[in-house]
């Protein structure tokens, strides 16, 4: 559940060094304000959270918007997904917008998405934050995510939307 995302444990390393020099400190990073997301969204973050940590690349190729499929093709697609490793992280978000049209970008080719939320995120892996934006938008009913899958299919006119 979302709210299993809003406590974050900050801990981290504490000394080191080589023999005779000053131990090296790390410090803890800092605590992650999160937000409440809207319906449907909030199950589909936590189905889509669940998805990255367990490297489930079968639910994230079958979410995937199919403004993405259009643009890179259901092959591309899998086969960059069957890369990816089970993580221990917890995606924490932090603001959201939307829904509203959202131009997505990928390879230089411009789409206009409409109904998508923008969601920023923290991806907290052990004492790592990196802070990130990830897109989320609705189709006839049925949300979906957004990534870029390698190269763009070259097709006479371009993607479909």
């Amino acid at each position: 559940m979302l709210a299993a995302l809003t406590v974050v444990s900050a801990g981290c390393g504490g000394s080191g060094g080589t023999p005779g020099s000053q131990p090296t400190t790390t410090t803890a990073p800092e605590p992650v304000t999160t937000v409440a997301l809207p319906d449907p969204l909030e199950a589909f973050f936590d189905d889509f959270q669940a998805a990255v940590q367990t490297a489930d690349a079968v639910w994230l190729l079958e979410q995937l918007h199919p403004a993405v499929i259009d643009l890179y093709g259901l092959e591309q697609c899998a086969e960059d997904l069957r890369g990816i490793i089970p993580r221990v992280v917890e995606i924490l978000p932090t603001a959201v917008d939307g829904p509203e049209t959202w131009v997505m970008e990928f390879d230089d080719t411009p789409m206009q998405i409409p109904d998508t939320y923008e969601v920023a995120v923290v991806y907290h892996e052990g004492a790592t934050q990196t802070p990130a934006v990830v897109h989320f938008g609705d189709r006839f009913g049925r949300l979906h995510w957004f990534t870029d899958c390698g190269d763009p299919l070259e097709v006479p006119g371009g993607p479909s939307e």
